[in-house]
């Protein structure tokens, strides 16, 4: 790892702002994977707008769209806000 990160990390912990790496660990990673999540719903809309558009489909629904993806969110972290 290096030393910039290493010191970013404790610096964290020192403010007190993370009790561990672990902890600073995690919830880099539970964001990182809500990141995905966004990535992944993106790219969902970017191709059920590029259908449309083609008239291949006509029941895209963004609500249900954003649901579904909350859910995943929600599953993924279950503190998450909804």
């Amino acid at each position: 790892m290096s030393t910039d990160l290493e010191s970013y990390i404790q610096r964290k912990i020192a403010s007190g702002d993370v009790q561990s790496r672990e902890e600073l660990t995690q919830n880099a990673l539970e964001l990182y994977r809500e990141l995905d999540e966004q990535i992944e719903l993106r790219s969902e809309l970017k191709r059920r707008l590029k259908e449309v558009e083609a008239g291949e489909s006509s029941n895209f629904n963004f609500d249900d769209v954003r649901k579904r993806f909350l859910q995943r969110v929600q599953q993924a972290n279950p503190h998450a806000a909804s």
